[in-house]
């Protein structure tokens, strides 16, 4: 099984030198506030993409739309699977340390490991209102942190 985090420490390594400095901090930012998840609630993952009517290749607005009161945790980061060990930019939920992945279920492929960053969940509401868009924030979220993170700032 491909490790994500190890990926991404030795990527940073690799790099660190050969990108500019405020790469290598987002990617140092992103690598220290990260959490990795194993395992996948199907049953909830099914019902919140059947009560959402969630599409495929949409993750970010269907983990948003899913959730919006933010009953549960909003990640941004990758997901790999062992059967298809490329990893791919994606958004999920997280209740009690477990994903919610509205989205990859649809298609009957969920990830083995996800690996990402939880995004504070009153910023994403008031960023998505802002941008009239759902997702892709890291970098958004990075700079709004590097502020000094004020939510309603």
């Amino acid at each position: 099984m491909v490790n994500l985090e190890q990926n991404y420490r030795d990527e940073l390594t690799f790099f660190r030198g050969k990108l500019p400095p405020p790469t290598i901090r987002f990617r140092e930012w992103f690598l220290n506030k990260s959490e990795t998840f194993n395992t996948v609630d199907l049953g909830l993952s099914r019902k919140l993409k059947n009560d959402h009517q969630c599409k495929k290749k949409q993750c970010y607005y269907n983990a948003w739309k899913s959730d919006v009161t933010g009953h549960y945790r909003y990640f941004e980061g990758f997901v790999i699977s062992d059967k298809l060990p490329v990893q791919i930019e994606h958004s999920w939920l997280v209740k009690d340390g477990v994903v919610i992945d509205p989205t990859l279920i649809i298609a009957n492929r969920l990830g083995d490991q996800y690996f990402g960053i939880e995004i504070n969940r009153k910023w994403l509401n008031k960023h998505v209102m802002k941008t009239q868009t759902t997702g892709g924030f890291l970098t958004d979220y990075y700079l709004h942190e590097k502020k000094g993170g004020e939510i309603d700032g």
